[in-house]
């Protein structure tokens, strides 16, 4: 008699026994992209790619819905993240510039003028 497992047990163990949210939210990015969207996505195929049993999505998130809003949440924050970054290149390089405000030169030699500085 062998101790292997049968298969569908074994595929149970191989699965993570706890996931966080974000492990959830990474699988269904591995997932998306730029001809797929959120609402093409199925739990059961977002627990495959987490490598977790249905059930245990349940522990995270109510719904499907619950995880596209979750999604949107992360992608407002990368958004926001990389607007911020390109407000603070922008000041910090265009603020003495006469066509794009006051203070710096985008990058046309020199460096960016202090308010105050002579």
């Amino acid at each position: 008699m062998t101790d292997a497992l049968p298969p569908d047990t074994e595929a149970a163990h191989a699965r993570k026994s706890g996931i966080s949210r974000d492990d959830l939210l990474a699988a269904a990015l591995r997932l998306i992209g730029p001809h797929r969207s959120v609402s093409t996505l199925s739990l059961r195929e977002v627990a495959r790619e987490a490598g977790i049993a249905p059930n245990s999505f349940y522990r995270q998130f109510r719904d499907m819905d619950e995880l596209a809003v979750a999604l949107i949440a992360l992608a407002g924050q990368s958004l926001r993240r990389i607007v911020g970054a390109a407000r603070h290149r922008w000041h910090g390089c265009c603020a003495g510039d006469e066509q794009w405000g006051a203070g710096g030169n985008c990058g046309r030699g020199g460096g960016v003028q202090q308010v105050g500085a002579r």
